[in-house]
């Protein structure tokens, strides 16, 4: 089952949880992890390192770049266009996190042969 329940009792200053509690991707959070740590890099390195102004803009955009391609796509460059550097982000980096970690989750179900993993 792809999404489980889980329950918390919490007596006498305990906290357990039932086995039917969901466990999380590791596989998931090391892709959100990785794709975090290197936006960020690119980001901070575009911000305060480059010399140009092109350098900036091409370092700024790429962790973002694949997405804003298929909005140009689909015909919603005009709306990318509007957009600020932080709220593009927010807008795009968003579903790229959840895409990476069920991405993660999928591969790591899929190797693990269970479907204990959300």
């Amino acid at each position: 089952m792809l999404f489980r329940t889980f329950a918390v009792d919490i007596t006498l200053g305990r906290i357990e949880m039932t086995s039917s509690a969901r466990r999380v991707s590791r596989t998931g959070l090391t892709f959100c992890i990785l794709y975090t740590v290197v936006a960020s890099a690119l980001v901070v390195i575009g911000a305060f390192v480059a010399d140009d102004t092109k350098s900036r803009v091409v370092l700024m955009q790429m962790p973002i770049a694949l997405q804003g391609a298929l909005l140009y796509a689909i015909g919603l460059g005009g709306f990318l266009r509007a957009l600020s550097w932080p709220v593009a982000y927010v807008i795009l980096g968003v579903p790229t996190l959840l895409a990476l970690y069920a991405v993660g989750a999928f591969v790591e179900r899929a190797f693990r042969g269970g479907d204990d993993v959300v």
